[in-house]
């Protein structure tokens, strides 16, 4: 059975749960207290790999009229299912997918048909769960930067070059 076969069928198994509450992770700050959440509510889920900026996310998030919910990085998949949420996005954070014993989420993830955005880290996490290369450019970087896509993983055998903002 395939990850994306294993993503459905947890998906299957818990539409049909009913959610009423669900209780703070204690690993991450601020959400220590129990959450009320109707159904009907549309829900992003932000990962907290430990990035600063992870309750900004959450926050800008709701600014949009968007209820979000800021859980830790390794909360099961089947708690995050359960939500129902229309997104889920991948914090940043201090480590890196190259050293051994980093954070990581569950892989199944990727499978759900829901939409991911990764920030940062996590978007260097989704890369790496997903098959892609993740090298170190040698130098830190911060702010304005351009990311140089290799040829070798393109559709049509063309390198591409990008602006990106990173940010700590």
């Amino acid at each position: 059975m395939t990850d994306i076969h294993k993503a459905a069928e947890i998906k299957k198994d818990t539409e049909n749960t009913e959610i009423k509450k669900v209780t703070g992770m204690s690993k991450v700050k601020d959400i220590n207290e129990e959450i009320s959440i109707e159904r009907e509510t549309d829900t992003i889920v932000v990962l907290d790999f430990g990035g600063q900026y992870s309750q900004l996310i959450a926050r800008r998030v709701r600014e949009c009229q968007v209820y979000s919910l800021l859980l830790s990085y390794d909360t099961p998949l089947a708690e995050i299912v359960k939500l129902r949420p229309k997104g889920i996005i991948l914090s940043g954070g201090p480590a890196s997918v190259q050293v051994e014993g980093a954070p990581k989420c569950d892989p199944h993830l990727f499978g759900l048909g829901i939409p991911v955005l990764g920030i940062c880290y996590g978007l260097q996490l989704m890369a790496h769960l997903l098959g892609g290369k993740v090298t170190t450019s040698g130098i830190s970087e911060y702010g304005k930067t351009e990311l140089s896509l290799d040829a070798r993983s393109s559709d049509d055998g063309s390198a591409d070059t990008h602006s990106i903002f990173l940010f700590g």
